[in-house]
């Protein structure tokens, strides 16, 4: 069962992805489920008493049962990097994806060809990078548009004991998420664990847990509510068949193919045979099978690290593929194989990919309408 969960940010919270060894500390710009995770097996020891090595705690914490994914900004989505902006305008003229246009061979635009004033504009294009939900634009009809995550820098002066007065050199600075902002994401329960989680956090309880750095100065208190999951409001079926009107729109080297996509809404870390970490996906690493290849992808890599609160030791650090890389994969097929493949996204969403999927690492989207519905075009 999927639950949709909702926090509020009551202070200012940190989310350092390391421990910091400087003076100046940055945060992430979203709620990493491995946060979420720490901060819920911690606040059930303290509300049950228990031991945290129990049967329950195993089944809820450990086993995998349950599946905290990471929370984002108003539910928005992490930005393709296949996705580009105009440089100038970056709200108002029209996305350009170019995952399926590299796939099929065609050459991709260098600047912005909106046409929307009458004249083509021109300016250059850039990496789309942050989140990005749909929204209604002021001249008519849905557009996808940046997201803005609020943050403010906090500083702060260590104190002499001794002396009661400010340690020379001793200034700390960290920028951290403003309060007052609201962030979602989904946390997935096996059957059979719906009746431990409704009995010890019910759907209409606000549960109260400090997240990320400066907790002792009263920072990182986040109130979280769930509610269960309303059916996605794009269908992947008709994710599915969009992707394959716009590669038919699109022909060259996607003729005849069947294709799909996998956007990460989370990093994963995925390995290979000989237990190396990859920066890249293939059909198998998706569940895609013999037959299938990758067309065409978009990605780059990133550090995961963090800090064990209970051993107070920096954990191994992993490398992993950074959230928003986007990966298309094709198949020579004919469109009847449209419901299989959305069977299969189904899955994939609900399961995720790589290692540590349980602390909301591997979060994908199949079929991301974006690619479709803002394939560039010349």
């Amino acid at each position: 069962m999927k639950l949709h969960v909702e926090a509020q940010i009551m202070s200012p919270v940190a989310m350092t992805v390391r421990r910091a060894t400087g003076n100046d500390v940055d945060t992430l710009e979203w709620i990493p489920g491995t946060a979420v995770r720490g901060a819920m097996a911690a606040w059930y020891g303290r509300q049950t008493g228990r031991e945290l090595g129990d049967a329950a705690f195993q089944r809820l914490f450990v086993s995998g049962g349950v599946r905290f994914g990471c929370l984002r900004p108003a539910g928005a989505d992490f930005w393709p990097l296949s996705a580009r902006l105009c440089k100038d305008n970056r709200d108002e003229h029209a996305v350009m994806d170019r995952l399926l246009r590299v796939a099929a061979g065609v050459d991709c635009a260098e600047t912005c060809h909106d046409l929307s004033n009458g004249n083509q504009c021109g300016a250059k294009l850039e990496v789309a990078l942050g989140f990005t939900r749909k929204v209604r634009r002021r001249t008519g009809g849905q557009a996808f548009q940046t997201e803005a995550v609020r943050t403010r820098r906090i500083t702060h002066s260590a104190i002499d004991r001794k002396l009661l007065k400010t340690r020379s050199g001793q200034l700390f600075s960290v920028r951290s998420i403003e309060q007052g902002q609201k962030f979602h994401g989904y946390i997935t329960v096996a059957d059979g664990l719906m009746d431990e989680i409704k009995q010890l956090w019910p759907e209409d309880k606000d549960l109260s847990l400090r997240l990320g750095r400066a907790r002792s100065r009263g920072q990182g208190e986040v109130q979280l509510r769930w509610s269960e999951a309303r059916a996605d409001e794009v269908n992947i079926q008709v994710r599915v068949e969009e992707m394959q009107n716009k590669a038919a729109q699109l022909r060259e080297r996607l003729t005849g193919k069947v294709v799909v996509s996998v956007t990460l809404q989370a990093p994963a870390i995925v390995r290979d045979d000989y237990l190396l970490f990859k920066t890249w996906l293939g059909p198998a690493d998706v569940g895609l099978k013999e037959g299938w290849e990758l067309l065409s992808w978009f990605s780059r890599p990133t550090l995961i690290g963090g800090w064990h609160e209970a051993a107070q030791v920096p954990r191994s650090e992993a490398s992993g593929i950074a959230a928003g890389s986007c990966f298309l994969f094709g198949c020579e097929q004919d469109r009847t194989m449209i419901a299989q493949m959305a069977a299969w996204g189904e899955q994939l969403e609900a399961s995720g990919i790589g290692e540590r999927r349980i602390e909301g690492f591997g979060e994908v989207r199949c079929c991301h309408e974006i690619h479709a519905e803002c394939a560039e075009r010349l």
